[in-house]
């Protein structure tokens, strides 16, 4: 894995978990983890100076929520900002590049997981945002409803079988609760277009009855 990242010395308040190759190994192996497990997961709040690059890609799937403050994210060769209620899921082997703002830099949940699951996880949040965006927006009075810390708090406890599985258990928890609200936010947004559209057609022609279907 190529990457080059400023800041070694890490951020104050910071989790990190990362599981040593022979455990991501054996994982592989396991048939409660050879689906989705868990490689690497933490926290980083006010991460100044955080910047990750990776012209070959990360050789796991990571997700990215910022929590609160801004950055940035390059996908191939476009860049985007990010703020908090931002999401961004990277596949695994595709060129990236990510990074706090210089102002307000962001803190962000975050985790790679690898197994057969990462796909089928990414096709469910496509079908709810009916969209094929890298970056999802999610409200952020609910980020706390996803619950990415428990992914990591469950490697903090040990690294285990156990403590793998329910890492695992929180990731798809957490996935699962994204996808619910990117699919809530879909339908309050269709919802409220479909009444601004009835509100300008009632505007522009007042006069004549109109049915309610």
């Amino acid at each position: 894995m190529s990457f080059r990242q400023i800041r070694r010395d890490g951020f104050k308040n910071q989790h990190m978990i990362v599981l040593p190759e022979q455990m991501r190994i054996s994982a592989r192996k396991h048939p409660l983890l050879c689906r989705l497990h868990v490689t690497d997961a933490g926290y980083f709040p006010s991460a100044g100076g955080h910047f990750i690059e990776r012209p070959k890609g990360a050789p796991t799937t990571l997700v990215i929520l910022c929590m609160r403050g801004k950055g940035w994210v390059r996908i191939g060769n476009a860049t985007r900002e990010m703020r908090a209620g931002d999401l961004v899921w990277l596949p695994a082997g595709n060129t990236h590049a990510y990074g706090a703002a210089e102002q307000d830099p962001w803190s962000i949940a975050w985790a790679h997981f690898d197994g057969e699951e990462c796909l089928f996880w990414w096709k469910l949040l496509l079908e709810a945002t009916l969209s094929n965006n890298d970056i999802i927006t999610l409200p952020t009075d609910r980020l706390y409803e996803i619950r990415l810390d428990q992914v990591y708090s469950a490697l903090e406890r040990g690294l285990a079988a156990r403590h793998q599985v329910a890492a695992a258990a929180a990731l798809r928890w957490s996935l699962s609760v994204i996808t619910e609200l990117v699919a809530e936010r879909r339908h309050v947004s269709s919802a409220r277009d479909r009444v601004d559209a009835s509100v300008e057609i009632l505007k522009r022609d007042w006069q004549r009855p109109h049915r309610l279907d």
